[in-house]
This record gives C-alpha cells, structure tokens and sequence, in this order.
C-alpha cells in the first residue's frame, strides 16, 4: 500500500464520520442537487462529505458495494477495505485531516463476499465551500496484478541468476558496474566491496584487451574474450566473458550484459591435455607427435637459412627381454634413468624425444657435419655406461643408433626419419650396438620399398585382389576341416600373384589396413554366397599384419564388417605372427585379441619358431590353435633336432589346450610323423593348393 504523505503519525478517526438521517440528506440533496446529481451519473465511485457533516455515496460505489454507506452504521466503511489496509488506510486519513492535505492511497475494497479488486483511493479536501472532502476510487485491480505478476517474475529471475554458476553483470557502456549475481559477487569482492568497474575486476595484464572489448560492444558488436582475476588471498580464476550489447529503443547502447563462465578446472584440464599432448608420462621427454611437429619446424627453419638438420634414432637393444625378465617396473626405471641422462648430457638447442616403447630420437639444429653427428651420437650412448640398478641387478644392456641429416641425406621430413630409422634397422639386422650413418648404398632399399607400396597402391586402384582358399586338414580322418583364406591379385595379363611383391606394404598402416579392408570384405562376401546356397563352410582363417593393431580398433572394425554381413563371427578365424607380439602396441593386440575371442572368434599363432618363440605368450594370449611353421616340417626328418621340437610342441597342445596345426605338408611321410608327435591338424600341398571360391564350391558340394 502507498501514500503520497510521509509523516506517519497514527490519529483517531471522528465519531461522526458516519452518515446522516435522511432528512439531512434530502436538505443536502436540494442544495447540492446539480452536483450530487451529476455524481451518480459518474463511473467512479465517489463518496462526498458536508461540511454539515453529512455523506453521500454515489449510485456507482453503492452498486459496488451492495448496499447503501450512508445508511450504515458509523465506522461501516472499514468493513469493505482488506483487513491488511484498513489500519494504513485509517492513519493515512486522519493524518491528512491533521494536515489539511489530500492524499492518494492504494488498497483493496470488498464486492461480494471474500472478494477484493484494487483501488486507488483520492481523497480532496474542501474542493467547495459546503463540501469537507470528496473521495474518489479508481479500479486499478487488472494494474496491480499485473504489477505483482512483475514483481514475482523480478524475484524468480533473480533468484535464477542467482541460482547460476555464472558470473552474470549488468556494466554501463563505460564498463562501470551496475549490478552482479550472487555468485560474481561472492567470487569477485571481498565482503567489504560491492562496486567496481570491468577495468578493476579483471588482471592488469588483459586491461587492453578489455579496451578493445568494451569499445566494440559500444559500437553494438557481441564480444567474447578470456580472462584471469585474482585478489588478495584468493584463489585466481579463468574466465570465459560474453560481452553483449544492450540497446534501447533508438539502437544506442543502454547497458552491457556480461556473462563470465568461471573456467578454473576446463583450463587446468586443457594444460595437462596439452602437456600429454606434448610429453611423454613416463621420460618427460618430448612424445612422437610433439616430435613431428618440432622436427618440421626445425627443417623449415633450415630452409629459411641454408643450414642442415641432424636426426639420431636410437634403440635399446633387448629391451623385450628387460622387461619379460625383470618385470616392466625394471623397464620403465631403464627408460627414466636413460631420458634423464639424455637430456642433461646433450646441448639445449637439441630436441630429445622419446619416440617409441624402447626407441628415443634426437634432432640436432644447425649441424655442422656428419662428424658432429657422430660425436653426438656417441654421446648419447654413452648415457648406458655408468650403472643403472633395480633391485640390486644392473640393467643398462646395450644401444643401436642410426643417423642422418638434412637435406644431404633427405629432401622432407618423412624421408629423413626414415633414413635414419633405415640406418638404425639395417644396424640390428647385421648386429646390434654401435653407430651407423645412412650412405647411398642404403637408398636401394628404400626404392625397393617405395616400389612395393605403389604397387600396391596399384593393386587396390585396380580391384585386382582376390581370396584364394586352402583347405585345413583332419590328418586322422582326411577331412576338410576349415580354411585360410590367402591374398592373391591379378595383373593385367592376368596371371595370379602371391603377396611378396607388396610385402612391404603391411608395414605401412593406411596400405596394410586398405589391403586387409578389401580381402575381409571379398571373402565375407563369398562366405555370405556359399550360406545362401547352403554350401557347408567350416571357419574361415584371415591373416592379420601386425600393424593393422596399432590404432587399437582392430576389433571393433572386424566386428562391425561380420555384422554388416551378417556373418556369425564363429564361422571366422583371425591368424597372427610372433611379429605382432612384439612390435610397438603389443597391448593393443591384446586387447584386441581378447575382444574377438569374447565375440567367438578363435585366434591362430602362425608361423610359431620363426620369431622369438616364447611359451609364455601362449599363456598371457588367447591363442586357440599354434601352427607350426613349414621350416620345421621340411627340416623334422634331416634334423633331429628339429623332429623333437616338433614333438614337444605337438605334446604341449593338449595340455595347454591349444589346437597344434602343421604348415607345408607336402608328404605322405609328413603327416605319419605329424600324427605320431600328436598334431592332429595340418594343411599344405600334399593335401590341396590354394584356389578360388568356384573350386571349394565344387568341393563341398557346391554348385
């Protein structure tokens, strides 16, 4: 309720605020009766008093009301005022008699029964010199609960904004601040403060930032820009602010509304994603990706001045055999140590990676000559001769390097790594430990490896690929017992060729994955054709590379092919090498290995002795069936040697539960001697050729 007096001092109403007799009233009626009678002609209601003391409703307020006020007892009229403003509005009353003034007052008068509408009450005082006062009502009922509806809309969104985890400002164009939530304020000031301007709430260091902000969003523009505040013996916080313009009917800039995103934890969040982006956990060393991008930084900077770029790759040699033996706590304490003396032992401008498992790189700037390459690099091998230590064993073991520069050696950046990584390989394969220089002579490899993948590249162009299938044999029972489906291609003199011509291309990832997409996706198809003419198939073996593993989604894509086919994954098998087993992402193989086995898929260790043959990955792998590799089977009767190791692996199948499955039997001597050491399963050309799908067909049945 609200009054336009400000003094208030409570009185007591007159006695005769009542009406008069009707006797009175027929007087005052016939004196006044121009004017009385025009009142009843009027919407408001309107209540006169004499200054004989006699009262006057007109016909408006008493139809209102429901009855006559003047014929009600004194003090009547309280009885259809709301119980809250009867008091409020009695003081207001008697104070304006008090003071001789009019006044206006807002307060709910009764209609029917319980039910209450708005007035604005205005009471003048002696308007005409027979008349005291004249009160007059104007509804305002739809005004004023619009008006609340406002005043609950103001408090719920304030209780909105301040319900918000955001910092919500209300800034005047020059950046001053007006209003703030509950959370800026408790975030932004001390319980002291409560004013400030965008200038004084945010770092020193963004203050011209914050210019620029505030002149484009004056200019009606919606900016965004991030911030840090920290005040005296807080905590300091990132925030993301969305500065945006607030016009008023005539498109000026009224206010500024700045919503601040408190971003604390997401930019913490982003630095340590950015630190694994860039580091290696375990060396903090540089990682590969951070080295790719730093060596063609270094390479660009080169071309800009003529100068040359070393590359070290370097190997620790039987770092496998580290970790099988002492454990990977031993490996892991091998590779700190080493990163940490690598780092301190080389110059600042040189950039040390950690490239690999058990494989570093450093890139050298500026180089000198092929002589500071070396000296170089037998500083870094010399980091393994002081003594390393766990658990009271020394661990250092040995180190191959291989080097080249830029551009003697390689004209980008691809190139170069893989001349040094060529030089480190060719280094292993003739004798680990030492140092070895990439020269000419090793450029033959690299064509003939670059010949490989376009040819391959070629053969994906051409479509030429195309499964050919080897029947797996039952030695006891001779019978067909499952397949392994093999890569040829064709050329265009269509002739059929095995896959050494492109052995190279299952060492690149995206050829290797290409390759092995297009040879599922043929022999599932097949599959699907002998099924839907109800030719009985038994599992189909598929070769896997061992680098199809390293993006560890080997599963999941075979996975999703067999249900786009709607092959049972039981009818297929997936075959790997010792080879996948050791290389870089070995638990990607793992985990891969144990998803397919949990899906129905079985899983062949082929070629098992070629590589560095370990029972102890028949346990740690899922492995259902081992085959024995065809150089054992040529060798078993020359060799005796070779015969008892066929001997004790076809022994070990059953007790270990593994399937044992001889390559290359070309002899009826073969499999006698195969069934004797207990391997119950073979293939090879005693039995049948690899051939195309129309001549399996003709033998299971088909059409």
């Amino acid at each position: 309720m609200k009054s336009s007096l400000t003094n208030k001092r409570t009185l007591s109403l007159p006695q005769d605020f009542a009406a008069k007799p009707q006797n009175s009233l027929r007087l005052l009626q016939t004196q006044l009766y121009p004017m009385l009678n025009a009142l009843n002609l009027v919407p408001q209601m309107i209540w006169v008093k004499t200054k004989s003391k006699q009262h006057f409703c007109n016909q408006t307020l008493c139809s209102y009301i429901g009855v006559e006020l003047d014929l009600l007892p004194t003090n009547a009229w309280e009885n259809f005022v709301h119980p809250e403003d009867r008091e409020p509005l009695r003081c207001v009353w008697q104070q304006s008699i008090v003071l001789g003034e009019d006044f206006n007052f807002e307060c709910r008068i009764r209609h029917t029964e319980d039910q209450y509408e708005w007035f604005k009450v205005h009471v003048k005082l002696s308007p005409h010199q027979d008349i005291e006062w004249i009160l007059t009502c104007d509804n305002i009922h739809q005004y004023m609960l619009q008006k609340q509806l406002q005043q609950q809309q103001l408090i719920a969104q304030q209780k909105f904004l301040d319900s918000s985890a955001d910092c919500i400002k209300v800034l005047n164009p020059d950046g001053h601040l007006n209003d703030i939530n509950q959370f800026g304020h408790e975030t932004l000031f001390t319980p002291h403060e409560d004013t400030g301007s965008l200038f004084s709430l945010l770092d020193q260091t963004v203050q011209p930032q914050v210019q620029k902000a505030l002149i484009k969003v004056q200019e009606g523009q919606p900016v965004r820009f991030t911030a840090i505040t920290q005040g005296s013996g807080r905590a300091p916080y990132y925030w993301d602010n969305l500065l945006t313009p607030m016009l008023n009917e005539d498109g000026q800039v009224k206010e500024i509304l700045c919503i601040s995103r408190e971003m604390r934890q997401q930019t913490l969040t982003e630095k340590r994603l950015e630190y694994a982006y860039t580091f290696d956990d375990l060396t903090k060393l540089y990682n590969r990706r951070a080295f790719n991008d730093l060596l063609e930084t270094a390479l660009e900077q080169a071309d800009q001045e003529k100068s040359c770029v070393g590359l070290i790759m370097l190997d620790l040699d039987y770092f496998k055999n580290l970790n099988d033996t002492l454990g990977h706590l031993a490996g892991d304490h091998l590779l700190q140590v080493f990163a940490y003396r690598l780092r301190k032992a080389l110059p600042k401008p040189m950039i040390v990676s950690r490239f690999g498992n058990d494989e570093f790189a450093v890139i050298i700037p500026n180089l000198a000559s092929k002589q500071q390459l070396i000296t170089y690099a037998q500083r870094a091998a010399a980091q393994l001769d002081a003594p390393i230590y766990y658990a009271g064993q020394y661990i250092n073991g040995g180190i191959s390097i291989g080097c080249a520069s830029y551009p003697e050696d390689a004209k980008n950046l691809t190139h170069l790594v893989r001349c040094a990584d060529t030089a480190l390989n060719d280094l292993k394969q003739t004798g680990r430990g030492g140092i070895l220089l990439f020269n000419e002579h090793m450029l033959y490899s690299l064509q003939h490896t670059a010949q490989q993948l376009n040819l391959a590249r070629e053969i994906l162009r051409n479509d030429s690929i195309m499964p050919y299938y080897q029947p797996k044999i039952d030695l006891k029972s001779r019978a067909i017992i499952g397949f392994e489906a093999l890569l040829r291609w064709s050329d265009e003199q269509q002739q059929v060729h095995t896959p050494a011509q492109i052995e190279q291309a299952f060492e690149d990832y995206e050829l290797a994955t290409r390759l092995s997409e297009t040879m599922q996706r043929k022999v599932f198809s097949d599959l699907k054709h002998c099924l839907s003419h109800n030719i009985a198939l038994h599992p189909i073996a598929i070769n896997a590379a061992p680098v199809e593993f390293l993006r560890d989604n080997y599963a999941e894509t075979l996975l999703s092919r067999l249900l786009e086919y709607q092959i049972d994954p039981q009818l297929i098998e997936i075959e790997i090498t010792e080879q996948s087993l050791e290389v870089r992402g070995a638990t990607y193989v793992l985990r891969a290995l144990e998803q397919l086995k949990q899906a129905g898929i079985r899983i062949a260790l082929d070629d098992f002795g070629t590589g560095h043959s370990s029972l102890t990955r028949l346990k740690d792998y899922p492995i259902d069936i081992l085959k024995i590799d065809r150089s054992f089977i040529e060798k078993m009767h020359a060799d005796p040697a070779i015969l008892a190791i066929v001997s004790a692996i076809g022994q070990l199948g059953p007790k270990l539960k593994i399937e044992i499955l001889a390559e290359g039997i070309e002899k009826l001597e073969h499999v006698s001697t195969l069934q004797n050491c207990q391997c119950a399963t073979g293939q090879g050309f005693y039995f049948y050729r690899p051939m195309p799908l129309q001549d399996i067909k003709k033998i299971m049945g088909g059409v």
